[in-house]
């Protein structure tokens, strides 16, 4: 049964209402008679006549406009060219860089896929992602996860370079801009300072390095 004429259907046809009490992320279509879902890459606006375009991405229910992919909700991925936050089917995960919806086996290397948040998650300081993605494996006692938690190493030097291992979490950590990781990967150095005697900074590695090796 129609609307009476002045009221808007809710998404469910439950009941009519006025257009001000159209659900948040829809609008009032008077065409239709009802409340729509607002077009990808806009939001509703607080009477709901209208919605708002985003300049960058609207969120997954069309309610806030949002800056940056990684701001969409959990289990959504950003697409830019619809402007949108999009939500991924059940069964499927947003992956890392929230680009796509992934199954759990294809979530990438050095992260695993939550269930709880449906994403695939950065595995947590000193593990590293099992082959099926279900989990990670913490690293023995003695070793370090890479920087990108693909592989556990068995000191801090064999981080990747411009990282150093900490020791309190068993992890290889980036360091910091304009700095870089010193022979041994333990300590950060800015790059006016030296390196230790018999090694060299080599600002391609972000490291020094020994000069024995040249």
């Amino acid at each position: 049964m129609p609307c009476p004429k002045g009221t808007y259907a809710l998404l469910n046809h439950s009941h009519c209402v006025s257009a001000g009490n159209c659900t948040p992320g829809t609008f009032a279509n008077a065409t239709t008679s009802q409340c729509q879902v607002c077009q990808n890459g806009s939001i509703s606006t607080a009477n709901r006549l209208i919605c708002s375009q985003c300049p960058i991405l609207a969120n997954a229910n069309h309610t806030v406009c949002i800056s940056s992919k990684y701001d969409c909700e959990l289990g959504a991925i950003g697409n830019e060219t619809f402007k949108q936050c999009l939500n991924c089917s059940e069964g499927l995960y947003a992956r890392f860089d929230k680009t796509d919806c992934v199954i759990y086996s294809d979530c990438d290397l050095g992260t695993f896929s939550n269930s709880t948040t449906r994403e695939c998650n950065l595995c947590p300081n000193g593990s590293v992602s099992n082959p099926d993605r279900i989990g990670c494996t913490v690293c023995n006692e003695s070793q370090f996860a890479q920087v990108d938690h693909s592989i556990c190493v068995n000191s801090s030097f064999n981080c990747s370079p411009g990282t150093i291992g900490i020791l309190d979490v068993r992890q290889c950590y980036p360091c910091p801009p304009r700095f870089f990781s010193n022979f041994l990967h333990t300590d950060c150095l800015d790059v006016d300072l030296k390196c230790d005697n018999g090694t060299f900074a080599e600002y391609s590695q972000f490291q020094c390095v020994s000069c024995e090796n040249y």
